[in-house]
């Protein structure tokens, strides 16, 4: 480093080309750096050159806030969330990529309760600037309760950074999830002949409504049909699935 005095003896020595690799001294981030090159002539004469400088480059430091979530919501339903991105450190991402992982949590940890998904970030950051982010998250279809939704930039940690400990942030209020009201299925205008034989192929057609307060979640399900003299379900006989 620059604010330290020359070695005694050089880092590396003895080199014959003009390109190396250093693979064994770990340079920091953001750190400038002195170097000197000294040629020698078959150990027997030295030339110093002129001592010159580089500097590592400054990384990313990545932060989450302003998550943002409804109030309310049914399990199963989609709802959007949004949440700012911003890069507080003194490099930029460059054209590094990283993802923005959704999680619900039952208290105020990063628990990872329940994964909601991840989200590819938005764009390169300068040191600084910052990115708002919007997207359709759908809830679990079985998890109820009062929830806290975080959000954990660069949770892969694809992309370099001073830190890792400081990328979640969470919403300030909690979304309250209830369970979704079951949909209520109901057969009615059932058409068929009055009078048929034994071993005849009939039409029979009926409509079925949902009078529930909820959609059926699902577009296939099976109509049972059976036939019956009265409507003792005990005295049916069973004619097919549809």
């Amino acid at each position: 480093p620059e604010n330290q005095t020359k070695p005694v003896e050089a880092v590396f020595s003895n080199l014959i080309g003009i390109r190396s690799k250093f693979d064994t001294v770990y340079l920091d981030y953001g750190e400038t750096y002195n170097w000197q090159i000294i040629s020698k002539y078959y150990g027997c004469t030295s030339t110093p050159g002129p001592v010159q400088k580089f500097t590592i480059r400054h990384l990313p430091d990545l932060v989450v806030n302003n998550v943002q979530i409804p109030g309310t919501a049914f399990t199963g339903q989609e709802i959007e969330v949004t949440w700012d991105i911003k890069n507080q450190g003194l490099g930029n991402t460059a054209n590094q990529t990283w993802v923005d992982h959704l999680s619900l949590s039952l208290d105020t940890l990063l628990d990872d309760f329940y994964s909601l998904g991840n989200v590819s970030n938005m764009t390169y950051l300068e040191p600084g600037q910052v990115y708002s982010k919007k997207a359709p998250i759908t809830l679990p279809p079985s998890k109820d309760g009062l929830f806290n939704i975080f959000v954990w930039a660069n949770r892969n940690r694809y992309l370099l950074a001073t830190t890792f400990n400081n990328n979640q942030g969470r919403s300030n209020n909690r979304i309250w999830v209830q369970l979704t009201p079951p949909p209520d299925l109901f057969v009615r205008e059932i058409i068929s002949p009055s009078d048929f034989f034994s071993e005849d192929t009939i039409n029979v057609s009926w409509t079925v409504v949902n009078k529930g307060e909820w959609s059926t979640q699902t577009s296939r399900w099976i109509d049972r049909v059976y036939i019956s003299d009265d409507y003792n379900t005990s005295q049916r006989y069973f004619l097919g699935n549809f």
